[in-house]
């Protein structure tokens, strides 16, 4: 069946800009098939709008950035995806692996259950949401790149005591000093993917 507007749900990323997500199961039921094959899938022809949607500030490259995510999980296309460059046409073909994971007493795993928000347990969410709450319980605002957070966003560019406590904390962070909390999902659906 054909697409509308309401099978698609935007959302802000810090990164990336407008961000679109398809078959979210927000607006409307989710979608599926149980065929496989190019003519059994999702097509879609997108159009990059490079006047109106694109914003150099945030990223120079033109094109589009795919990310697959369940249902209910937040998307995170800096870190997971790959890039669909405009003026091509690309086919993908998805196999979803799964992993389960023992949970206690074997390993101290998360099942993925949603909170208040419908919103689904990951491991990469659970250590954004930390590092968003250290930054601001230390600095006081956010990097710019947290701009989902209810967070006030820090001037980085003309508060250089604000860019100092931000990389403070972000390399406390790298060097696992922080968000230590965050367990891994007993199950792990990862995705491989070949692009022609």
């Amino acid at each position: 069946r054909p697409c509308t507007v309401s099978d698609f749900t935007q959302f802000q990323n810090g990164e990336y800009g407008n961000c679109y997500t398809f078959n979210s199961g927000k607006n409307r039921s989710v979608l599926s098939t149980n065929h496989v094959g190019p003519t059994n899938g999702l097509i879609v022809e997108l159009d990059v709008e490079q006047a109106k949607e694109y914003i150099g500030t945030l990223t120079e490259p033109a094109g589009f950035r795919l990310t697959l995510h369940r249902q209910g999980e937040v998307p995170f296309p800096e870190d997971d995806g790959f890039n669909i460059p405009p003026s091509h046409s690309t086919y993908i073909g998805i196999r979803q692996v799964v992993i389960d994971r023992k949970g206690p007493p074997y390993s101290n795993c998360q099942t993925s259950q949603s909170d208040s928000s419908g919103t689904l347990y990951t491991k990469p969410n659970c250590l954004k949401t930390c590092l968003a709450e250290e930054m601001f319980s230390r600095c006081g605002c956010v990097q710019p790149n947290f701009i989902n957070f209810n967070y006030s966003l820090c001037h980085v560019t003309q508060r250089m005591d604000q860019r100092q406590c931000l990389d403070d904390v972000t390399q406390l962070f790298s060097e696992d000093r922080l968000c230590n909390s965050c367990p891994d999902t007993c199950r792990i659906y990862l995705k491989r993917s070949l692009q022609l």
